[in-house]
């Protein structure tokens, strides 16, 4: 895979969040970016780091796809933790190939064993992206995002890992999941099934949601395909 690693560093749960407020009271990019710089540089000291972290959390909040955004808003406000967790997920799923393959290498991983380690992590990843420098450097830090998403915790040792699973019950939540899901998939669709037991999805239990609730969507569209109905994005 030729293309740019470009998430090599990690951001803390109360920047997504304060990223996330930024966009819910209207602020704009220029305001969002100052804000989060200012959040940024109260613990870190480096400017490149401080960029690279401000620019991530832009990327996810602030990036040019205005109906997914603007649904994710919407979804956030009044939303559980749990929801709202989720929601973060579910942007970097969408802005980041590497995030997407990395979630979906420890979902497989988790298919198997209880407990993963970092380098059965690194070898997979090394196999889609190649033996870069910048995804060496760039998988622990992705690894610390989703101990801050609340999606991993440390096993029996360091660099092992279990996953701590958040139940979801917002259908609005799940679609947006859904729709990052399918937007990197590489397949005409999914059934209901193979959607709410992907590897990606490996943090989640779905419950009191279903495919009724996906067709609800106007992003999302249901298609009979012989005796399977397969779930697409539209648009």
């Amino acid at each position: 895979m030729t293309e740019q690693i470009s998430l090599t560093n990690n951001v803390d749960l109360n920047w997504m969040e304060l990223a996330l407020n930024c966009r819910i009271r209207g602020k704009s990019r220029e305001e969002a970016k100052e804000i989060l710089n200012a959040a940024i540089s109260e613990t870190i000291k480096s400017k490149d780091s401080i960029r690279k972290k401000r620019d991530i959390l832009l990327n996810m909040w602030y990036r040019d796809d205005e109906w997914f955004l603007s649904r994710s808003v919407q979804a956030a406000e009044g939303a559980a933790e749990n929801s709202r967790i989720a929601l973060h997920y579910a942007q970097l799923l969408r802005v980041y190939p590497v995030f997407y393959d990395l979630c979906d290498t420890i979902g497989t991983l988790f298919q198997y064993r209880d407990e993963i380690a970092s380098g059965q992590i690194r070898e997979r990843l090394f196999e889609l992206w190649g033996a870069r420098a910048t995804l060496l450097e760039g998988i622990p830090k992705n690894i610390q995002t989703l101990r801050e998403l609340q999606t991993l915790e440390v096993g029996s040792a360091k660099g092992r890992y279990i996953r701590h699973i958040t139940v979801l019950r917002e259908p609005k939540t799940v679609e947006l999941l859904t729709i990052a899901l399918l937007h990197h998939a590489g397949q005409e669709g999914l059934i209901w099934e193979s959607i709410t037991q992907h590897p990606v999805f490996f943090p989640f239990q779905i419950e009191n949601v279903s495919q009724v609730d996906m067709a609800a969507s106007e992003k999302i569209q249901l298609n009979k395909m012989g005796d399977r109905i397969l779930i697409v994005v539209t648009g």
